[in-house]
């Protein structure tokens, strides 16, 4: 009995299930399609950022001013080094268009001091004999800034970095010594350095300039830790009893970090 065989044209019968290669490949496009939007990164629209840091800086604030003490000047001078202090910043940004956006973060600086102190002293029967004292005092400085930024923006689905910069506008509230008092006895040949009387000064808004960066490690798209880095720059002008207007420098390299948050 003879058994027909049928072929196809390439010798062999094709399952009526098998797809072939081409269509196999846009078929489990397709099905991926929406998982892979999905997981791409949508950069968010507002960042806000909540930090806690040092402020590094070299000012130094020098008095040198007179006072009327026996019917004569006696010169006073003191000085005092700005080395630092605690900073507490916080920030917002707007991501306007692309990698394009504007913020703007405030941020407050204390920061306390020793300040050497000198003084000659007049003596009470003699004109033209001053008695030298010594001493020190502490000084306690407070700047509150708010930094105004043009913000170029790097997102990513792990971490979004920033680079910024632009004015600030510091006021400035500084200790200084208007005074000192001393002690002394017959026969007035010397005095000795007791302590100061000191003013808080406070000063017109001074306007200066800011550059920095900030790097975030996000845990989801909303929330996240980073870190800044932020130079900032002013002369302000304060005034007290006693003293003549005096130029400081203000800011100096603000260093922090803190939670992150995206909207």
């Amino acid at each position: 009995m003879n058994r027909r065989v049928e072929h196809s044209e390439s010798g062999m019968r094709t399952s009526p299930f098998q797809i072939p290669n081409s269509q196999f490949l846009i078929l489990t496009l397709a099905l991926a399609a929406p998982t892979l939007a999905s997981a791409q990164t949508i950069a968010p629209r507002v960042y806000v950022s909540v930090n806690g840091g040092i402020q590094s800086s070299n000012n130094t604030v020098s008095q040198s001013f007179s006072v009327q003490k026996n019917l004569e000047d006696a010169p006073i001078k003191a000085t005092a080094d700005e080395n630092g202090g605690v900073l507490v910043d916080g920030g917002v940004v707007m991501r306007l268009v692309r990698h394009f956006g504007i913020g703007f973060a405030l941020s407050y600086v204390s920061d306390n001091n020793d300040a050497d102190v000198t003084a000659s002293i007049p003596h009470p029967f003699f004109f033209g004999r001053l008695r030298g004292i010594e001493g020190t005092t502490s000084m306690k400085r407070r700047e509150t800034a708010g930094h105004i930024q043009a913000v170029y923006i790097i997102p990513g689905p792990r971490f979004d970095v920033m680079f910024y910069g632009g004015p600030s506008l510091f006021t400035v509230r500084q200790t200084l010594v208007t005074d000192v008092t001393y002690s002394e006895s017959f026969p007035f040949d010397t005095a000795t350095f007791t302590g100061t009387q000191t003013a808080e000064s406070t000063s017109e808004t001074a306007t200066g300039f800011n550059v920095g960066g900030d790097v975030t490690w996000k845990f989801s798209r909303n929330v996240g830790v980073g870190g800044m880095v932020r130079f900032a720059r002013a002369e302000a002008t304060l005034n007290a009893t006693n003293n003549p207007a005096m130029k400081v420098d203000v800011g100096g390299l603000q260093l922090g970090g803190g939670l992150r948050f995206g909207f």
